[in-house]
């Protein structure tokens, strides 16, 4: 099998910098456009069995930047990805053919990495007032209220994911630190 990467989303220039190198690494390339993103991965990496779909998708895409590896092992695609970086160019939406998103349409792969990524900014912020919280309270173990938001942040380590609940506990932690700021 051929390594191929479809992407969508860069500039002329990022484009011609993606391309240039993905020859360097012997992958093929394809740039998706808006008319794709009803359609399955499978049939966007060109894989046997899968038909163009005729729907049209009201989505908008337009502002992510996204690549699909095809075919890659963990370490040829890293260093695929340290020579992109090197020459100024780092992907912010990124995913890999797996035998479960084959089946799904762009759109809906694309909607899920968006909602992947704003949890995971989401679960980045929360650490870091968990961090103040935690540099705050120190050896004072008067600070009840303080110490029972971060058991509060602390269970959502253990639990399926609640975007509620995680906004709530940073809004919470958040008002609490911020008469502390002054």
């Amino acid at each position: 099998m051929s390594k191929k990467l479809i992407y969508l989303g860069f500039s002329e220039e990022e484009k011609r910098i993606l391309t240039e190198l993905c020859k360097d690494f012997e992958i093929k390339t394809r740039e998706l456009k808006k008319e794709d993103y009803n359609e399955k991965i499978g049939y966007l990496l060109g894989i046997e069995n899968f038909k163009h779909n005729e729907d049209i998708n009201k989505n908008d895409f337009s502002q992510i930047q996204f690549a699909l590896f095809s075919d890659f092992d963990r370490d040829y695609m890293k260093k695929f990805l340290l020579k992109l970086k090197e020459r100024g160019l780092v992907i912010s939406h990124k995913a890999v053919q797996t035998q479960k998103n084959i089946d799904w349409t762009l759109s809906y792969l694309l909607k899920h990495i968006e909602d992947e990524r704003r949890l995971l900014i989401k679960f980045k912020n929360l650490g870091i007032l968990v961090k103040k919280a935690q540099n705050l309270i120190g050896e004072d173990e008067s600070k009840k209220d303080l110490k029972i938001l971060l058991d509060r942040a602390y269970a959502l380590q253990n639990q399926a994911i609640d975007e509620k609940k995680l906004d709530k506990i940073r809004e919470d932690l958040s008002k609490y630190l911020q008469k502390f700021n002054r």
